[in-house]
């Protein structure tokens, strides 16, 4: 009977190893990235990729890919501090907006009685049949609430 091995162990075998490797060393470029910029900002980014003359940066909202984008001279410079980016040429940014969480279904508009007669008593001075039937119409499912 063998063994069972540790997922340890398992996963610092081929692919997941690699894959490991990879994420700690964007975890790391990523933290270094944020420590170039104010904590604002920092707060809106995350590397996607690096290699060595490009980082692909996603930031929430277009506002802040501006704003980063007009930073970047003096961020490739702090960046160049760190022994990996040494080469780094340029960094592309990405708006990736952040997933809002579903909402809930709409509540249907409401008229208060007050609005219902307003409408109605604007109706009543209305000289085109249309926009009067269509008004008075309206006034109505008002008071019906």
């Amino acid at each position: 009977m063998t063994r069972p091995r540790s997922l340890q162990h398992l996963l610092g075998l081929g692919d997941s190893a690699r894959l490991i490797e990879r994420v700690r060393y964007l975890r790391s470029v990523n933290g270094h990235l944020r420590a170039c910029l104010d904590t604002e900002t920092s707060n809106h980014v995350q590397v996607a990729d690096v290699n060595s003359e490009r980082m692909l940066v996603h930031i929430d909202s277009t506002a802040w890919a501006t704003r980063l984008r007009y930073q970047s001279p003096q961020l490739l410079r702090c960046l160049h501090r760190h022994p990996s980016l040494a080469q780094l040429r340029r960094i592309e940014i990405r708006v990736t907006p952040l997933a809002q969480p579903a909402s809930s279904s709409p509540q249907p508009a409401t008229l208060s009685a007050a609005n219902a007669a307003i409408i109605d008593s604007t109706a009543d001075s209305l000289s085109d049949p249309n926009l009067r039937t269509a008004l008075k119409r309206l006034a109505r499912r008002g008071r019906s609430n």
